[in-house]
């Protein structure tokens, strides 16, 4: 009879310990859970690495490099440069037989040579970076929150022609671990700081006009040789949608009466010399590049710059309009 209460109470004390231990597997999972939340991640970066590894390997391209990507102002994140990283890795894992630039050996060479790799990489840049760093082509991404996604675009450049050999777009959730670190940026000494909600970020701007439920911005117009470069922004005010920019009919005056065709559209990851369509989301603003060639030495500003474009929204057809600007100087 003495003995039965001591097994009883063993009989308790192992069932308690194997009710902690349960405890303990099921809180060692939940944490698992929260730092890998899902592979829906690690398969999206996948897809999209596969699908511009192939276009990379039709083109007969094998040394590779890939920047840092950034915001729709071209501001690197936390998020842009660890995105970058994966795909960097994923590019190296496809089996294709890719060299792929160490991104520390090609952030030093970058410093080096006082080149930047964020924002628009023009021609003479991304030709700059090919000869620098010895690579093919030139891999860069772009960051967009879209509710509980974050919208990734990335873009393969050539480096001979800086010509897009792939565009290619996917999303990632919204997890916490993506929330933790979506706002961060990097100063350029490499220090971080949080970055104001996109809503409150003051953007100043050359030029700005309202049409048809969109704010059409210029940022940016510089004259380079005979190559007139100008930098938008557009947002939609309205409901998600689509917008085409026609490249053939927007034209250019300059002060002396000339007239001037566009000669390259950029809007988005989207390029083209002749008309470019991209999907527009309402409150999110896309990047948008337009180029005009032969520029007569004589000219000092832009009297008048004529967009014309068309917009579906919804299930709506296609509606026509123009955006018009007057009196632009132009930086040299």
């Amino acid at each position: 009879m003495g003995a039965y209460p001591f097994k009883y109470q063993g009989g308790i004390i192992k069932r308690s310990f194997m009710k902690c231990l349960l405890i303990v597997v099921c809180l060692f999972t939940f944490l698992i859970m929260q730092v890998y939340p899902s592979t829906d991640f690690e398969k999206e970066i996948d897809q999209l690495s596969g699908k511009i590894a192939e276009k990379i390997a039709a083109a007969s391209k094998k040394k590779i490099a890939v920047v840092d990507f950034t915001d729709l102002d071209g501001i690197v994140t936390e998020l842009g440069r660890f995105l970058a990283e994966e795909f960097s890795n994923a590019l190296a894992g496809t089996g294709k037989g890719f060299i792929v630039v160490d991104r520390i050996h090609l952030k030093t060479l970058l410093k080096e040579h006082n080149l930047s790799s964020t924002g628009l990489i023009d021609q003479n840049i991304v030709r700059q970076l090919g000869k620098i760093a010895g690579v093919d082509v030139l891999v860069t991404g772009s960051l967009t929150p879209l509710g509980e996604s974050v919208r990734i675009n990335v873009k393969v450049l050539d480096i001979e022609t800086a010509a897009v050999i792939e565009a290619a777009r996917g999303n990632i959730a919204m997890t916490d671990a993506i929330k933790g670190i979506i706002n961060k940026t990097l100063r350029p000494n490499g220090r971080q700081y949080t970055t104001l909600p996109v809503s409150r970020i003051e953007i100043k701007s050359i030029q700005k006009v309202e049409e048809q439920g969109f704010v059409f911005e210029i940022l940016k117009c510089k004259l380079t040789g005979k190559t007139l470069n100008f930098s938008l922004l557009i947002t939609n005010k309205e409901k998600d949608g689509k917008l085409y920019i026609r490249g053939e009919n927007t034209i250019l005056f300059d002060n002396y009466g000339n007239e001037y065709r566009c000669k390259k559209l950029i809007l988005g990851v989207k390029t083209s010399t002749y008309s470019v369509e991209n999907e527009v989301f309402s409150g999110v603003p896309i990047k948008g590049f337009l180029t005009f060639e032969d520029i007569s030495p004589q000219a000092t500003m832009v009297s008048a710059l004529v967009l014309r474009c068309r917009y579906s929204r919804g299930n709506s057809g296609w509606t026509d309009f123009s955006c018009k600007f007057r009196g632009i100087t132009f930086s040299k």
